[in-house]
């Protein structure tokens, strides 16, 4: 097993040093992947805490379903023992569902084990890559930049790595997904994690399977087949998956949200979004840091449009659980028994209250606003992600605030979507089987015809540089992302520069 995966690596080979460095993607994949994971003991380190927790999570469902008695525990009024609650014998109880359930857990963590013994294996090889080849530590890893590695990498190799093609490489299925969305391909209004996961695995994967030498239209059955298999498996295990993501977002967020509900108000671009402002060829951590910028930004522009009504009501709300707030804490200063004491409506404390009216009074509490900068903080916005002119120009309706609402929403209702669309997913996939020759024709119609197949619509074209120098081009997310490109790797900006202008040892045209 470990010689056929040992030979997905192309440095695993004899003739390693003898070959094109750009030969096999996977390589170069998996060199980034331990970059951005910064080394091997944070891969494998994450990876069991993910399995410890899919573990603790289907125990803890299997708990609370099995051996909670509820009605018991509804009915309390004095002390009571937590043995006399909690049934540790029925913790698995095996009904028809809890075995369906158990087996499909089991079937799981194997896959993850199996799946983290591989990337010991294999990673345990690109650290000794890093260490003794790069010189490069694991701990440098924090620090060093993506672009300090492959200049490593270009002078251990004793040989000249084009990081635009390092890049794209990388991105290879990133910069395809990309450009099906942004020329609404595949229409979908809501992404999920699911979703994006089944798109990769059932088109792209499919499309570029290099072990897969048959026909476009031989490729367009296998694709259609294979999203109709797989929509059947999503359909008999979304139960399951259900269950895992609603407990998953009720732990995962339920004490975020209790400690502050603030966050209940507050916003994250949607999965579909982040793909629209994405850049081609744009590394994952690089748009991290890139987005992270602009939520200060984002929010301000918001608060540029007041509505009237729901000011004066969220004054009101505290307005009244401030009077209530505040006669309460005061009484308490005089007798702080009367927290624990007083009971409400169904043996509800005063100390009870006091959290619910504090929790309301965050909330509903609105800061100042200030009106009449929509543009300014558009274009502010616009600097950091690509947005179209009309956009901007237009940045003062309600109807473009709407639009980047869209993009923009609440995280509990981005949360709630998810849980959505997720039980929705089966029938999705079915449908999207039947827009396969137009998926599949757009994807063939855009692989370029050089040594890695990169798509069309993400190439830095000597067009696309002229582009760059023309005042009165127009901007496009191509461009824009020449620009960020730039920005990250400005060496290879002018160089390529030289290059178009026909001299390598001279800069002629001063960087963007």
């Amino acid at each position: 097993m470990w010689k056929k995966l040992s030979t997905n690596l192309l440095f695993y080979s004899q003739n390693f040093y003898d070959t094109t460095i750009y030969k096999d993607r996977n390589f170069i994949k998996q060199l980034y992947f331990y970059y951005r994971n910064k080394g091997f003991k944070n891969i494998i380190f994450t990876q069991i805490i993910n399995i410890i927790i899919s573990i603790f999570l289907f125990t803890l469902i299997s708990f609370l379903f099995n051996s909670v008695e509820y009605v018991d525990l509804f009915k309390i009024n004095n002390y009571t023992k937590l043995t006399q609650l909690v049934k540790m014998k029925s913790l698995f109880k095996f009904n028809t569902f809890f075995i369906c359930l158990f087996i499909s857990f089991i079937l799981f963590i194997l896959t993850k084990i199996l799946n983290l013994i591989e990337l010991i294996h294999k990673y345990s090889k690109i650290q000794k890559y890093y260490n003794t080849n790069l010189e490069i530590n694991d701990d440098e890893l924090e620090y060093i930049t993506w672009n300090n590695v492959v200049n490593k990498f270009e002078k251990y190799n004793n040989e000249s790595i084009d990081i635009y093609k390092i890049n794209s490489i990388i991105l290879f299925n990133e910069n395809y997904f990309n450009a099906i969305f942004d020329n609404n391909i595949i229409k979908i209004n809501h992404l999920t994690n699911l979703m994006e996961w089944n798109i990769h695995y059932c088109i792209l994967f499919k499309m570029f399977d290099t072990n897969d030498n048959s026909s476009l239209e031989v490729k367009k059955k296998n694709i259609y087949l294979r999203l109709r298999v797989i929509s059947i498996i999503n359909f008999i295990f979304m139960p399951f998956i259900l269950v895992f993501i609603l407990f998953y977002n009720i732990f995962n967020y339920g004490e975020e949200f209790y400690n502050k509900p603030t966050l209940l108000t507050s916003r994250i671009f949607t999965k579909k979004a982040l793909w629209k402002y994405r850049y081609y060829n744009e590394l994952p951590h690089d748009y991290e840091n890139r987005i992270n910028t602009i939520k200060n930004t984002a929010n301000q522009y918001i608060k540029q449009f007041k509505n009237d009504y729901i000011i004066s009501f969220s004054k009101l709300i505290v307005f009244v659980c401030s009077s209530f707030f505040i006669i309460l804490i005061f009484l308490s200063i005089i007798n702080d028994k009367i927290l624990i004491y007083i009971t409400l409506f169904n043996n509800k404390s005063i100390l009870w209250l006091i959290s619910i009216l504090a929790s309301l009074i965050t909330i509903f509490k609105t800061s100042d606003v200030i009106t009449n900068q929509p543009k300014y903080y558009m274009e502010e916005i616009s600097k950091i992600i690509y947005i179209d002119e009309e956009f901007i120009d237009n940045s003062n309706k309600r109807e473009t605030k709407n639009k980047f609402l869209y993009d923009y929403q609440y995280k509990i209702a981005i949360i709630l979507k998810d849980i959505i669309y997720t039980i929705l997913t089966p029938f999705r996939l079915w449908l999207l089987a039947n827009n396969v020759e137009n998926i599949a024709n757009f994807i063939h119609s855009n692989i370029s015809i050089n040594d890695i197949n990169s798509c069309k619509e993400s190439e830095f074209t000597t067009e696309i540089f002229n582009d760059m120098l023309n005042d009165d081009c127009v901007t496009s997310k191509l461009t824009k992302s020449l620009e960020n490109f730039n920005i990250l790797y400005p060496e290879w900006y002018q160089y390529m520069i030289n290059k178009i202008n026909g001299n390598t040892n001279e800069i002629k045209i001063n960087v963007i």
